[in-house]
């Protein structure tokens, strides 16, 4: 638990409050988000505790309750620009998955390094 705790605190928790301190909100939010967890390689053992929840009953909520918090905050910065609805869920939906795959295919962002990336990653997401 103690892990887990840890991991929420470090991984998640301090991107969303470093995110909420700035003031920033919407797409600005979001780009806060994509450059803190991959600037700090944040995402790096997603895929860790998503195998343990995987295995070990006791761990499976603390897990959820993260990916939760993860969720609701990336929705709330969709709603802010606008989305409502289905179209709110979707892009909630996509923009996760994509950090997910992000944290878990490192090595297929090699290619995207250009300043102009980060832009094209957002507006994939906000067109």
């Amino acid at each position: 638990r103690a892990i887990v705790e840890f991991w929420s605190e470090c991984y998640t928790k301090k991107v969303i409050t470093a995110a909420e301190a700035s003031g920033a909100e919407g797409l600005e939010c979001l780009r806060m988000v994509i450059e803190l967890v991959t600037g700090e390689d944040l995402s790096g053992y997603d895929a860790t505790f998503d195998a343990w929840a995987a295995h070990e009953p006791d761990i499976l909520p603390l897990v959820r309750e993260v990916h939760r918090l993860r969720h609701d905050f990336v929705e709330r910065q969709f709603a802010a620009m606008g989305y409502s609805g289905r179209e709110l869920a979707l892009r909630t939906q996509a923009f996760m998955g994509y950090m997910k795959y992000r944290s878990q295919h490192s090595l297929s962002w090699d290619s995207l390094k250009d300043p102009g990336d980060l832009e094209d990653q957002l507006g994939f997401f906000t067109k």
